[in-house]
Parts: structure tokens; C-alpha cells; sequence
């Protein structure tokens, strides 16, 4: 500091005593400037959290939740092929807040021309549902999740039709012969209509 701006300062303090307004010491004036630039730090990561993007959102902060609340594994490493095969491509550059259905709509026009399944689309915006979500929790975003004016198209689940108890017998010996412990496990799946997963 030099003795102009010091001169500056205690003229500045002086008057402000006489108003009875604003810093009057120079402990109130460092402290307001000390607060000022809290204030504008506190603005700066604020708008640093508004304008993260899916990918950063997805791998800091959804995937690594991910990995301690999914059950298996496999749920976990199908999450992430998701955002790898199809959501990155699309979203991944954008801001969470600034992702809109039409986005989404790319994001199913993808899928649909690379010939995905009903169900695997379904999967896809499952995972973006879930991290949209959460960034909306953490206050990256607000309103309503884009997901919800997507129409995907409809699939059929069901079972086309059951084995016979011959042609299980059949099955079931085949594999018997090649190795009991599969034989068991098949046994087990038939019985109780178990999924490979």
C-alpha cells in the first residue's frame, strides 16, 4: 500500500463515521471485503455445480453412488455401457440443466436405427431417469426430467411358450451328461423359472 491509497482509505472511513454508514474502521472494511469475496466464490462454485456437465455428473458423481447401491455388479457395469454406447454420444458434453427431450429424442432415434430392442431402450433411459434424478436432488437441476415426454416403443415380455416335460426331460439329460453341476443348476432353473442373471 502506498500512502495515496492510505490517505484514500482513512479519508474514506473518516466520512463514513460522520454518516454514520458504511465500513467505519478498517477491521469493518476487511471483513465486508472478506465477506464480498466469500460471497462471489460461494456464486462462482454455484454456477460451476449449474453448469456441470452429464458426463462429469455421471462419472463423479452418479456412478461411483451407483457402485455402493446396486446390488450386483453387472447392474453397475450396465450402467455405465449405457452412458458409453448411447447417453455420452448425445448428452455427454451438454450441461445436466440444459439436457431437453428432444436430446432424448436423438438418443431413440440412435437406438432404434442401430435395431435395440423396445427393452433395451427401455434400460437406457432407465439409467438416464435415474442420474437426471439425482443431479435434481443435488440442485444441478430443477423442473420436471426430460425422460417423461419420451414415448418408447412398446414390448412384449411374455413367454412365447413353455417346454414340454418330454422335450425338459430331454434337455436335462443332455446337459446331465456333460457335467452335473450344470444339470443341477438348470434343474433349479427350470423349476423355478430363474433368469441367466
Amino acid at each position: 500500500m502506498d500512502l495515496n491509497k492510505a490517505i484514500a482509505i482513512r479519508s474514506e472511513l473518516k466520512t463514513n463515521h460522520k454518516l454514520g454508514a458504511g465500513p467505519q474502521t478498517l477491521a469493518e472494511k476487511r471483513g465486508l471485503e472478506d465477506a464480498r469475496r466469500l460471497e462471489e466464490l460461494s456464486e462462482q462454485r454455484e454456477e460451476e455445480k449449474r453448469n456441470i456437465t452429464f458426463r462429469q455428473f455421471f462419472k463423479d458423481t452418479f456412478m461411483p453412488q451407483k457402485k455402493i447401491d446396486c446390488k450386483s455388479r453387472e447392474t453397475w457395469r450396465k450402467k455405465q455401457e449405457h452412458f458409453d454406447s448411447w447417453l455420452n454420444v448425445v448428452i455427454g458434453n451438454l450441461p445436466v440443466r440444459a439436457v431437453t427431450p428432444d436430446h432424448l429424442e436423438l438418443i431413440k432415434k440412435n437406438m432404434l436405427e442401430a435395431g435395440r430392442s423396445p427393452s433395451m431402450l427401455e434400460k437406457v433411459f432407465t439409467t438416464f431417469g435415474s442420474a437426471w434424478n439425482m443431479a435434481r436432488d443435488k440442485g444441478i437441476c430443477s423442473g420436471e426430467n426430460p425422460r417423461k415426454k419420451i414415448k418408447l416403443p412398446k414390448y412384449d415380455n411374455k413367454v412365447l411358450r413353455f417346454y414340454s416335460k418330454t422335450e425338459a426331460q430331454s434337455l436335462l439329460q443332455k446337459i446331465r451328461d456333460r457335467s452335473e453341476t450344470w444339470y443341477q443348476m438348470c434343474l433349479i432353473s427350470l423349476h423355478t423359472g430363474m433368469r441367466i442373471g
